[in-house]
């Protein structure tokens, strides 16, 4: 049961970062710098 859980927060966290930087990636190639801040 630990290593099921471990596995889906592992998972989980990816996630959350992977969309984080995804949206990163796109802002800073799609916005303008005077509008990011």
């Amino acid at each position: 049961m630990r290593k099921v859980s471990i596995s889906i927060l592992f998972m989980l966290v990816s996630l959350t970062w992977g969309t984080t930087w995804l949206a990163m990636r796109i802002a800073v190639e799609t916005i303008p710098p005077v509008f990011a801040t």
